[in-house]
């Protein structure tokens, strides 16, 4: 009996024993799910509803700091691919000369510790940079950081391999904080053909599209395609470093656009260099150009500009910081006889065999007596001479007449047989900037119409017209009269693709007819051949006529009107003059395959200056320069 009670108690003493522990786990049960829910909530809370203190984030977290990410500027290219343009990361350096000088106060051991460290990299600079001894650079950085200067340059545009080797040096390849080494990457537009083009290629100041920014040549006329699109990023300071903050936006850059251009490196040298012969060290030429068009197309194969350098004394700088070709627009000269005689040719009412009066070089017109100015009336041809003739001694007078008896009740027909050769209106061209030509009308408002108008439109006088615009003219001659409109611009690529195609563009089908177009290229060929009845050589051209291929073209020289020191109309005293000496043509003569004019621009001065003397030695050195390097076939 004691014993089955005794069983009895132990039984229900384990019965309460599980009882308790059941109550214990059902207690936690819901103790942990009361604190599972609670944390549920307060993570929703958290994540939906939760703000922390602003004053308190900033405290803690480093601010997300936007940063640029630059596009790479696209290329400028000439026609074969080459580059003429490109962009290279080069590297800006500094010196922050007061790191650790605060935690370091008190600690001399440390602090001769860094400044040995500086001397190390003193004498790296030295070796690496190959600018100033290491003595140098060590005063400058230990003068830097007693004056507390946070902003010491070290160098300036390197390259990517010399700053791998500066990375080497010690503190350098410290932590910024401790060496105090600062690197800044800066694009560098590279022109890998040096001066070669410079001005047609151009430049945009500081190569970013800044107010006020000067956008010069292709580089500033397609900029916006160029620069492609910059994109950016949120940036978090870590004690690695910066990284990108993804928890922000962010967008990739866009990368600019390639530009092909037509040019021709290889005839741009050769222009190039011949040009430069002819100036050499002419201290009284200001400035010249010269262009090579394609005659089928109206494709520039090449452009130079050169100006002289005002600070050389020796006059043999020559620099590409003016674009002649396209933006300065002047008197002509003789080269606009040719425009007179086509409009004549095509009134039906001349012939080139025509014989004409010369008037003994004087001739009275209009109540006054008009001389020839660079003929002088001893050196005329007495008697008659035909069209031909006077158009390759480039008789001033003769044309004159000419213009006079086709056209002096009807100046208005010859204006618009000038609409029609283009003369009279600016075309589209890629470069920004081209002058528009001017001529003078009847009709002009505020502008008196005198009968010497004709006659000195006739001869190249009272106009203004840039290179370019006369090249085209004359290239349309070359292209049996038909006008093509010149272009410096193949296409728009991106990634080796081509984007857009620029194909050659007819101005007009018809300047003239062929037969006048023949006759006229007879007429510029003879500029260069022709002969008196003594053999004597007597055209304008006439240095042209031994070059490796045959040559047509015409000389010009203008006589430019400038203001004097005080301010004074001069140029036709007798004493000092300013003029324009120039080339235009084009070459085989059989088959012209490219057209070229070579424009001087004299300073003012007592000296003689012609066309045939500068201009026409430059177009030789270029057409004998090309056929020798079999760019042309000479015939």
């Amino acid at each position: 009996m004691t014993q089955m009670q005794g069983q009895n108690g132990r039984q229900s003493e384990n019965r309460k024993k599980a009882d308790g522990k059941a109550i214990i786990l059902f207690l936690s049960y819901w103790v942990m799910l009361g604190l599972s829910i609670f944390l549920i909530i307060s993570i929703v809370k958290i994540q939906f509803s939760y703000r922390t203190n602003p004053d308190l984030e900033r405290r803690i977290l480093p601010v997300p700091q936007q940063d640029k990410i630059a596009a790479v500027r696209g290329d400028i290219l000439a026609e074969d691919g080459r580059v003429l343009a490109t962009s290279t990361p080069l590297y800006d350096i500094h010196m922050d000369c007061t790191v650790c000088k605060k935690q370091f106060a008190g600690k001399p051991d440390e602090e001769k510790k860094w400044r040995e460290s500086a001397l190390e990299l003193s004498e790296g600079y030295s070796r690496i940079l190959g600018i100033h001894s290491a003595n140098e650079w060590y005063n400058m950085i230990i003068k830097g950081r007693d004056n507390n200067n946070g902003w010491l340059q070290i160098a300036k545009g390197i390259d990517h391999k010399t700053l791998l080797d500066l990375k080497k040096l010690p503190l350098f390849r410290n932590r910024k904080n401790y060496g105090g080494c600062i690197v800044t990457e800066v694009e560098h537009r590279l022109y890998p053909f040096g001066s070669l083009a410079r001005r047609t290629i151009g430049y945009v100041k500081n190569n970013s599209d800044t107010e006020g920014a000067r956008q010069i040549g292709i580089e500033g006329s397609f900029n916006d395609l160029l620069k492609g699109e910059d994109g950016y990023e949120w940036i978090r300071s870590t004690d690695g470093g910066k990284i990108r903050d993804c928890d922000s936006t962010w967008a990739e850059a866009k990368d600019g656009f390639d530009i092909r251009t037509t040019i021709d490196i290889d005839i741009q040298d050769v222009a190039d260099n011949a040009l430069r012969k002819v100036l050499g060290s002419n201290r009284t030429i200001d400035g010249a150009c010269a262009v090579v068009m394609e005659v089928k197309t109206g494709a520039i194969k090449a452009m130079v500009n050169l100006k002289g350098n005002s600070a050389d004394t020796t006059g043999s700088s020559w620099n590409e910081t003016y674009n002649y070709a396209i933006q300065r627009g002047e008197v002509t000269g003789s080269i606009f006889k040719a425009a007179t005689l086509m409009a004549a040719l095509e009134e039906g009412s001349i012939h080139l065999s025509d014989s004409v009066k010369t008037y003994g070089g004087i001739w009275p017109h209009a109540g006054k007596v008009e001389k020839d100015e660079y003929v002088p009336p001893h050196k005329y041809p007495s008697g008659y001479i035909s069209i031909a003739e006077a158009f390759a001694i480039s008789s001033n007078i003769i044309f004159r007449c000419l213009a006079y008896d086709t056209f002096n009740d009807r100046p208005g027909d010859y204006l618009k047989y000038l609409d029609r050769f283009h003369l009279t209106e600016p075309f589209e061209f890629e470069i920004s900037g081209m002058t528009g030509p001017y001529i003078p009308r009847p009709d002009e408002k505020g502008r008196y119409w005198s009968a010497t108008d004709l006659a000195s439109l006739a001869i190249g006088y009272s106009i203004k017209e840039t290179p370019l615009q006369m090249l085209a003219f004359y290239n349309s001659i070359a292209n049996g009269g038909k006008m093509m409109k010149p272009y410096i611009i193949q296409s728009i690529e991106k990634d080796g693709r081509v984007k857009e195609r620029f194909k050659p563009q007819v101005l007009e089908d018809k300047v003239c007819s062929r037969a006048t177009a023949d006759t006229l290229k007879k007429a510029l060929r003879g500029v260069v051949t022709y002969q008196n009845a003594a053999g004597e050589y007597k055209g304008t051209g006439k240095s042209l006529r031994n070059s490796l291929t045959e040559i047509a073209g015409k000389t010009g020289t203008g006589r430019i009107f400038f203001k004097d020191a005080n301010g004074k109309m001069s140029g036709n005293d007798g004493k000092i003059h300013q003029h324009i000496g120039s080339f235009v043509g084009f070459f085989p003569y059989e088959n012209p395959q490219y057209s070229v004019i070579a424009v001087v621009y004299s300073k003012p001065s007592g000296q003689n200056f012609y066309g045939g003397t500068y201009g026409g030695p430059v177009v030789r050195e270029i057409a004998d320069r090309m056929c020798a390097l079999g760019m042309v076939d000479p015939k």
